[in-house]
């Protein structure tokens, strides 16, 4: 009974984490970094519903760490994107390949299809191409 008050202790305060890292100083935003790394890796060792519900509320983060991997330094970067990984609604694309791109669709204008598991394609746009040349 004790860790499920815990646990639900830990999910109401997930939205204020999320609004002090929206907020936030450097040192604040850190910290807040820091204790979602710490929550993240806990999901592992609780029920599966109540690390479901903590990824879900923590998931409107997303925006907000995408944003500050633009402007924070490295040592952000690194935890920010393994707390995006396990975040739902955050999917990461990495095309290795990229023969052509520029060519066939003209600027950044890029898009892929892309399938996952048995479900229809989706298109979604390629934001950003890195390394349009061939290896």
């Amino acid at each position: 009974c004790s860790s499920d008050l815990t646990s639900e202790a830990a999910t109401l305060c997930i939205p204020h984490l999320v609004a002090a890292l929206k907020s936030g100083n450097e040192a604040a935003q850190e910290s807040v970094l820091d204790t979602l790394c710490l929550l993240k890796d806990s999901w592992s060792t609780m029920p599966i519903d109540i690390a479901k519900s903590q990824s879900i509320v923590a998931a409107e983060a997303i925006p907000i760490l995408q944003m500050l991997m633009k402007t924070c330094p490295p040592s952000f970067h690194e935890r920010a994107d393994s707390l995006l990984h396990c975040l739902p609604g955050c999917l990461t694309v990495t095309i290795n390949r990229g023969n052509n791109l520029k060519q066939t669709m003209g600027a950044t204008n890029a898009f892929c299809q892309l399938t996952i598991g048995n479900g229809p394609p989706r298109q979604t746009k390629v934001k950003r191409i890195l390394n349009l040349m061939s290896p």
